[in-house]
């Protein structure tokens, strides 16, 4: 919120920095503390990822793609893969999952992707 008042506007770059914290921290409670702050600035997608259900989800994300595909710095590789961080450390596969998914339906990765079908 301080950002706020002095004038900034959180962005991507600030997203991203703000998931991969929360992705790296050492307990659930301080994650919570960086997705809480990020939310309040107006950007609750992520703290939403880990606490709701809602088919809706999927479109936010998707749209959240979008628009950052076309942004300069690999602003949605960067951010998609702060994203699969942050899903992974808190076991939510299945969420991660989609989002890749997602990822790879908006050329995020420029190389061929390959599943593993077993254990390899």
């Amino acid at each position: 919120m301080e950002m706020k008042k002095d004038g900034l506007e959180p962005d991507h770059r600030i997203w991203t920095c703000f998931v991969r914290a929360a992705s790296l921290s050492q307990c659930t409670s301080e994650a919570i503390v960086l997705l809480k702050a990020l939310q309040d600035t107006g950007f609750s997608l992520p703290i939403r990822l880990l606490t709701e259900k809602s088919d809706s989800l999927v479109s936010e994300v998707d749209n959240c793609l979008e628009k950052l595909g076309p942004l300069e710095d690999n602003a949605a590789f960067n951010f998609i893969n702060a994203l699969e961080d942050l899903l992974w450390a808190f076991e939510l596969q299945a969420t991660a999952s989609w989002v890749f998914q997602l990822a790879v339906k908006w050329s995020i990765y420029l190389h061929d992707v390959f599943r593993v079908a077993e254990k390899d």
